[in-house]
This record gives structure tokens, sequence and C-alpha cells, in this order.
């Protein structure tokens, strides 16, 4: 009796042993998503003669837009900036080099928070995808060619519903190319034509007419 009293301890202990190993693994695992990335922005003399930043003439410009940073450090190569919110990046970039202009290089990169050991470890969060992240991403890619080709062949027919509204007669109207519209007139309506080319320039302001000889 005490000989299986003491095998049922001993593997009741064996177990505890694992289930807390494989809890005390996924605990460690789990510890990068508590520290958030951060963005850096790290600004570089163009050349040696200008003097250093300063933390308090950073913070102070930076402050006047109400752009918060976590630290500021400097030193004789760079000036790194840790900015509190990542969404603050472009306007930090923009802020820096309408005051800095060409005089400072600007680089951004990201940092990770998490403690030294940790890194050793080779922990990393777990990657959010942009629902989860709370945001969606749009690209649109916008062809403008296509789109300029497509605005000609409206103005093709606006001008043909314009001849025939101001009864000028046309004896030839294509779309050259994406760029241009050739327009022909019998050489008996001058008046008639002046009326039209009028009316065109009117409706499309932006057409440049050129007399072809």
């Amino acid at each position: 009796m005490n000989s299986y009293t003491t095998k049922r301890v001993n593997h009741a202990t064996w177990q505890n042993v694992v289930i807390f190993l494989i809890l005390l693994c996924l605990l460690v695992s789990a510890l990068p998503n508590l520290y958030n990335d951060k963005i850096s922005v790290v600004l570089v003399a163009s050349s040696g003669q200008h003097e250093p930043l300063t933390p308090h003439h950073i913070n102070k410009l930076l402050a006047s837009q109400n752009l918060n940073v976590d630290e500021t450090k400097t030193s004789l190569e760079a000036t790194t900036i840790t900015l509190k919110n990542n969404t603050d990046q472009h306007a930090v970039e923009n802020l820096l080099r309408q005051n800095l202009g060409d005089n400072y290089y600007i680089e951004t990169s990201v940092i990770n928070t998490s403690p030294a050991w940790l890194k050793a470890l080779k922990g990393k969060p777990i990657k959010l995808g942009l629902d989860l992240s709370g945001g969606v991403l749009f690209v649109l890619d916008v062809d403008t060619e296509r789109a300029l080709s497509d605005k000609l062949s409206n103005i093709v027919l606006e001008i043909r519903s314009l001849a025939l509204k101001d009864r000028v007669r046309i004896s030839k109207l294509t779309q050259v190319n994406r760029h241009s519209i050739e327009l022909n007139f019998p050489t008996a309506q001058s008046n008639n034509k002046n009326t039209l080319l009028a009316n065109i320039k009117a409706s499309y302001p932006e057409l440049i007419f050129l007399t072809l000889i």
C-alpha cells in the first residue's frame, strides 16, 4: 500500500513539473506582446559644421505642435527621437524638414522595447493583420493615361453635340492620340467655325488650340 501511494505521488509530481514548464514557455513566448514597437527618428548632420541639437530644442519644437516623445538622445554622431505615438511619424518628419531644412538627414526605423534578456531568447510579438490591429489598407492606382484618353473621347462626343446645336458642319473630327483631337471644317464655313470654337473654349478652357496650315 505504501509503495503504491509513493508511485502515485511521484507520477503526479512529474506531471505537475511538465505542466509548469509548458506554462512557463507559453508565458515567456507571450511576453513580447506586452512590449510595443516604437518609431525612432534619427537626425544626422549633413556636414560637421552644424552644432549638435539639444533634447530641449527638439522637445520644445515638437511640443509646439502637440507631438509627444518618449525619449530624445543626442550624441556627436546623431540625435535619436523615440516617438510616443507611432501615428505621429509623418507629422514629426514634416515638422523637422520644415525647421531643419537640408542641414540634417532624417532616417526612420522601428525599435523593439523588449528587455535585452527577452531579445536574447529571440522572442517576437505576434504579427497582427490590419483587421486585428484596427485598420484597413486601401491601395488606389490611377491610370492617368487611360483617364486622359477617356476624357478626350468624351470631349469628341460633346463637340459633335455642340456642332449639331450650332448647325456647324464638320468635315473631320477624330481623336489623334491620348493627348490631341483633330478638328477640320469645310472652307466655306468660317463664321460658323468661329462660333463653334468659341463655345468649345468656353466649355473646355483647359484645351489648347493649334492651327495647322
